[in-house]
């Protein structure tokens, strides 16, 4: 069964949005865009058409336009693959800053030294001493 027949049966668009949005992956096919058209790709562009309630002509035409444009602003900033609901990722390490802090690693070695009896009851009576002091506030607290 073709995609356009299966959009046909499952999302109920009219002919003649269907045949706008094939005028549309017909033009970013000739244009030489660099979305692969695929059956996930045309889906998704008919499933944000229903979203849309794009159901004429008129408001087909429009849509289309109105992604042309989306399109234009994320090529123009960009981002390419803005209008299609894609993101372009890069995985390489960029020198500019990134969304995540760097972490420095510390290697162990063995200049941390170990605990003293003393230190260690002293340590577990702090720690008995701070649950003992948040089950009390949360006995309180109603």
């Amino acid at each position: 069964m073709d995609i356009f027949e299966k959009i046909d049966l499952n999302y109920k668009l009219s002919g003649e949005v269907i045949n706008v949005l094939i005028h549309y992956l017909m033009t970013m096919v000739a244009s030489g865009g660099d979305q692969r058209m695929n059956r996930n790709f045309v889906e998704a562009i008919a499933s944000n058409m229903l979203v849309k309630q794009v159901n004429t002509y008129e408001k087909a035409v429009r849509y289309i336009r109105d992604q042309s444009k989306v399109k234009g602003k994320g090529a123009a900033s960009g981002s390419s693959g803005a209008a299609s609901g894609t993101r372009q990722r890069s995985y390489a390490k960029s020198g500019g800053r990134s969304g995540k802090p760097e972490i420095p690693i510390v290697l162990d070695d063995g200049s941390a030294g170990t605990v003293s009896d003393e230190e260690f009851a002293a340590m577990m009576k702090k720690a008995a001493e701070i649950k003992a002091g948040k089950k009390k506030g949360a006995l309180r607290t109603p």
